[in-house]
């Protein structure tokens, strides 16, 4: 297990256990003061940064959607398809590989962001998140134009797992970024811009394929592929345009740099109150040595169950259907339906039934996903990081969380009036 990185760097910051408990509770009591209202007009500034980092979920909503509305198109077919009888058909096989590549890159991409952006911080990853998704659109974009239709599937395919490369840099890094940079009160409602921008970008991009149904040459494909690349644009711009992420920097032992970008984010808080904060959660996810928690942790004792929930919420995503919605178009035109109206049907986000039973199947899954939630799954509404870890540490039921959270708020509150 690798040593701590900061450990030299901030010896002078270190915290001992009275010094940590001390600053979580000051944190925890002055944010269980402060209305949501509140804390939206001291942080107009992280509010912003927040929404633009969302880049990843605005390319994934997009992506996942022209992936499966695009082979409602004509031309996709015609470009892509095997013939039978007297039209043109996609092959399950490729629409399975083409869907499931893309989720493999999602999955590749997202796991090794970690290790990469602890290492070189998050403002870049952005950028390499948006390079990548970039090289993986010039692949889908020139899909159309080689020779032989299994050969065009592959670089479509190739070009989807970068894409999906790309989408799993972005988003892991729009996820970490704008919890660290938000406070507890509007943590909940900025990571709730994640949902907000995928349900745009899909918006857009069944209008985009929409716009398109009835052109019969290769723009019909090259646009919607290539109005990816604004995507890839816009998180170029964004690392450019966000401060880092404070606690990135204070971790690494950068302090000064930590102080401006507090600054940049809310230049009308105590910087020494949240530097002592990120110290303070930071101290609490070391081990009794000083060294540094590693992934294996992951797995142990009870961070086990965080990564179990956070595994079960991930999983849920899927098993409630969408890649059954996201390839809806094609299968209302198998069902005899024009391309147009299927389109329709999609962009207006009807939930038409064409007989089959495997939507059951998902909606099953839902009622598992339902009960799942509300008995393994924790409120964490309103409590700080370190309270969090703290509850975690002690076992507390999911069921349990916020009661004891309110519990220990009391507490502090009485605590330090009392001092």
């Amino acid at each position: 297990m690798a040593a701590n990185p900061k450990a030299s760097a901030v010896m002078s910051h270190k915290l001992d256990a009275e010094h940590t408990e001390t600053a979580l509770v000051i944190e925890q009591v002055a944010e269980g003061e402060t209305t949501l209202w509140t804390s939206m007009k001291e942080n107009p500034r992280v509010i912003v940064f927040a929404f633009l980092a969302n880049c990843g979920s605005f390319l994934f909503g997009y992506d996942i959607l022209v992936q499966g509305a695009i082979t409602a198109l004509p031309m996709f077919s015609i470009t892509f398809g095997s013939p039978f009888g007297n039209q043109m058909i996609l092959p399950a096989l490729w629409q399975g590989l083409w869907q499931g590549f893309n989720a493999i890159g999602i999955m590749l991409g997202a796991a090794s962001n970690g290790v990469v952006m602890d290492k070189f911080g998050r403002k870049i990853m952005f950028a390499v998140g948006g390079l990548v998704s970039s090289v993986g659109t010039a692949l889908v974009y020139v899909a159309s134009d080689v020779g032989g239709v299994d050969s065009r599937r592959g670089v479509l395919l190739a070009g989807k797992f970068v894409i999906g490369l790309g989408m799993g840099i972005l988003m892991s890094t729009c996820q970490t970024y704008v919890s660290e940079i938000s406070p507890p009160r509007l943590r909940t409602v900025l990571l709730g811009f994640y949902a907000f921008f995928i349900t745009v970008g899909q918006m857009m991009a069944i209008s985009v394929v929409f716009s398109r149904v009835t052109v019969m040459d290769s723009s019909a494909l090259k646009i919607p592929f290539a109005s990816q690349w604004a995507f890839s644009g816009y998180a170029i711009l964004v690392a450019v345009l966000v401060p880092e992420s404070p606690v990135y920097l204070a971790n690494c032992g950068k302090m000064e740099q930590a102080r401006k970008a507090i600054k940049k984010l809310t230049p009308h808080g105590s910087v020494d109150e949240r530097i002592s904060v990120i110290l303070a959660t930071s101290d609490q996810e070391t081990t009794p040595d000083g060294e540094a928690a590693s992934f294996a942790d992951c797995f142990r004792g009870t961070d086990l169950r965080r990564t179990r929930i956070v595994a079960v919420l991930n999983t849920l995503q899927q098993l409630i259907g969408v890649s059954l919605v996201a390839n809806s178009t094609y299968f209302f035109i198998m069902a005899g339906m024009s391309p147009t109206m299927s389109l329709t049907i999609n962009q207006a986000g009807v939930g038409a039934s064409l007989g089959g039973k495997i939507g059951l199947v998902f909606a099953g899954f839902c009622v598992v996903g339902f009960v799942v939630s509300f008995f393994e799954i924790p409120e964490t509404k309103d409590i700080t990081y370190g309270r969090i870890n703290e509850l975690f540490q002690t076992r507390t039921p999911a069921r349990k969380f916020r009661a004891m959270a309110v519990s220990y708020e009391a507490e502090d509150t009485a605590a330090t009036r009392d001092a």
